[in-house]
């Protein structure tokens, strides 16, 4: 059995790690309040590892996505054992297999109970679940009965998302006995400088409640304009015809029954830019399904990976027939969907071109709650938060899998809001 340096054991976690840590080998439940950039993933890393190689039973680690759950956690796990004998990763089922027994695997929310269930879990961590659909659900109907064979632990951990199930679960979590509770923020965290601190919190200037919620870790009531972001942050002029001919290309399509407006959204990404960008729009009133068809069709030459649209399944057979193919999506955690779409305009990673002059004009006056007079930036919510950039990956050649889509899309990026950005 492999050995662990000594240097592994010593200052590896921060105070408010530790104090997780000892409570977790103390057999509790964990309630970890815990806002971004805090460490929670370095800390859920070691915890999910020693789990597996102390009980030698599987554990479970569940993302807002499958996408996220690769690229918040499996770096941690290739940091954590990619050198140890004693482990085998297979990254193309997203999971760590221990020698002695035990598998530590990776998981998203969004892809429903039916794809969680599973064999008993003697761990099961839910990451950033304020911000999961159906979280009671699961929670009931798959993941406690996942528990029973092992009288298992749980792990809860998410940066807050108003007051919805998450601070339910809280209130109820602090009053039990078989939890442990505790709160961390950014200021908690050692590994980053003061002046890198200083550098997320200068980037929040303008929007003091979502500072309030994400580096503070408050449960807050949103009110007011979403978009209250100074807009030099991210319009831009268009990109020219030359760098988006080597794009990849999206289309979100808010369907308007009469007398509402349809309306859609062009969406580039440069992999040479690793940045997207919403380049052109169309929103019209009271024409027929072929006239607005015709109009999205002939407005770009591009090949379109795909449209994303709300629209019910005969609007999107009458569009298939037109040829405008539609996938389905929905306007599920609208709230937190547009969270995610601030971080990325706020970062840089998503840019508006400013030859939409209608989107833009929504988002100056559009607010938390508002429904109605919001097409385009229901457009916005589907394209931006959905299309995925197909990229073929070669697996390891021991396991004979075959090539994998797994995508670069825009909330699964290093800068997506449900990520811990390398804590």
């Amino acid at each position: 059995m492999y050995l662990r340096p000594i240097e592994y054991l010593l200052n590896r976690f921060s105070p408010k790690q530790e104090e997780a840590w000892i409570a977790y080998k103390a057999g509790l439940n964990l309630f970890l309040d815990w806002g971004r950039r805090s460490g929670k993933t370095a800390g859920l890393g070691d915890i999910l590892v020693e789990d597996v190689e102390e009980h030698r039973q599987d554990v479970l680690f569940i993302a807002i996505t499958q996408g996220q759950a690769r690229e918040i956690l499996w770096p941690r796990l290739v940091e954590l054992v990619g050198d140890n004998p004693d482990w085998k990763l297979r990254e193309h089922l997203l999971e760590a297999v221990y020698a002695y027994g035990g598998v530590i695997t990776l998981k998203g929310a969004d892809k429903g109970k039916d794809h969680l269930r599973g064999g008993g879990k003697r761990l099961i961590v839910c990451d950033e679940c304020a911000f999961w659909r159906d979280f009671d659900d699961i929670l009931k109907y798959v993941l406690i009965p996942m528990l029973a064979d092992f009288n298992g632990q749980i792990v809860f951990t998410s940066t807050p998302k108003g007051k919805n199930h998450f601070y339910r679960l809280m209130l109820k979590c602090k009053k039990d006995l078989r939890f442990f509770y505790n709160k961390a923020t950014l200021f908690d965290n050692p590994y980053i400088s003061p002046e890198g601190k200083q550098m997320i919190v200068d980037s929040y200037r303008d929007e003091p409640n979502i500072y309030r919620q994400e580096i503070l870790g408050e449960y807050v009531d949103f009110e007011g304009m979403v978009f209250a972001i100074n807009p030099q942050r991210y319009v831009e002029k268009r990109w020219d015809k030359g760098d988006l001919d080597h794009c990849w290309h999206f289309r979100g399509l808010d369907h308007g029954y009469s007398p509402d407006p349809t309306a859609c959204l062009w969406l580039a990404y440069s992999s040479k830019l690793d940045q997207w960008m919403i380049y052109d729009e169309y929103k019209k009133k009271q024409s027929l399904l072929s006239t607005h068809a015709e109009l999205i069709i002939n407005a770009w030459d591009f090949d379109f990976v795909s449209t994303q649209s709300d629209i019910d399944p005969q609007i999107i057979a009458e569009m298939n027939e037109l040829g405008l193919f539609c996938e389905p999506t929905g306007k599920h955690n609208k709230e937190a969907r547009m969270l995610r779409i601030l971080q990325m305009l706020r970062s840089g990673k998503l840019k508006i071109a400013d030859n939409c002059r209608q989107l833009l004009r929504e988002m100056e006056t559009y607010e938390w709650g508002q429904d109605g007079n919001d097409h385009l930036i229901d457009s916005l919510n589907y394209v931006v938060t959905n299309s995925v950039v197909p990229v073929q990956v070669e697996d390891e050649e021991e396991d004979e899998a075959p090539l994998r889509l797994p995508g670069v899309n825009p909330m699964d990026s290093a800068d997506s809001y449900g990520q811990d950005f390398g804590d």
